[in-house]
């Protein structure tokens, strides 16, 4: 689980106590700012270059010294792009997927979760998010390009965690699952995330603040897989973002 919204976290880092960032505004700014995403290397990056920051962490030490007592992780956020023919027009387009791994239950924490790959930082936040990728599932640095460092989600558990965005050339990635943390790999079309769906949403309570938990159910193979808490957070955050449009549903209580 994680706190409200990227905004939540955010905001206390501008002086005006008025002042709201999140991923609403963000979404709205790029609709508004970009043509269609054609899903291509460039439109990628430039859809999000504005949520993107080097160093994403010590700018936000910078203004909110408390977080240097949480524990530090990174994921990373593999979009790969397929040629496939639209439904509805028969031509052929672009369709960007997500690719998650499904976690072992031979794990003593979060087994069977599906998520993104990733662990605790002991390098930088991209470092990590590409060492972990290499050991958990064989995708190694040749098959990535680095798209975005995104800002950073607390979750409840106390961990401050940095989504890594990189586009998956799968064409050059042979996977190799470390069977010991993980069971298997999937993808999912990113546009899923915008979509109610078979989306489960519960609304919470953590510091005084309501916010809703996103649930989604996903038949994958023969299994019924959820996504669920930060991965879907994160998925449908990084989703609005390249396609330019806000999701089917409420991300916060009103």
């Amino acid at each position: 689980m994680y706190r409200r919204s990227w905004s939540t976290f955010i905001k206390p880092l501008s002086n005006k106590s008025t002042t709201r960032y999140g991923w609403k505004s963000d979404v709205r700014t790029l609709v508004t700012t970009f043509e269609k995403n054609d899903f291509s290397l460039d439109s990628l990056r430039q859809a999000l270059a504005r949520v993107s920051r080097k160093n994403y962490y010590g700018f936000i030490e910078s203004k909110n010294s408390y977080v240097s007592g949480l524990s530090r992780a990174s994921v990373l956020i593999p979009i790969s792009v397929k040629q496939e023919k639209d439904a509805e027009t028969g031509q052929v387009v672009r369709k960007p997927y997500f690719m998650f791994s499904k976690r072992s239950m031979e794990l003593t924490q979060y087994k069977g979760q599906v998520c993104f790959v990733g662990g605790r930082r002991d390098e930088t936040d991209v470092a990590t998010a590409y060492r972990e990728a290499a050991e958990e599932i064989g995708m190694e640095p040749s098959c990535l390009t680095f798209l975005a460092e995104l800002c950073p989600v607390i979750t409840t558990h106390g961990n401050m965690v940095t989504p890594i965005v990189v586009l998956l050339d799968t064409t050059r990635f042979q996977s190799r699952l470390n069977r010991r943390e993980v069971e298997l790999i999937f993808e999912l079309p990113t546009e899923r995330f915008l979509s109610k769906q078979n989306l489960r949403i519960t609304e919470h309570t953590l510091h005084s603040a309501n916010f809703y938990v996103h649930t989604f159910q996903n038949l994958v193979g023969e299994q019924q897989l959820e996504i669920s808490k930060f991965t879907a957070f994160v998925s449908i955050y990084v989703s609005s973002l390249i396609h330019n449009r806000l999701p089917d549903f409420l991300i916060d209580p009103e």
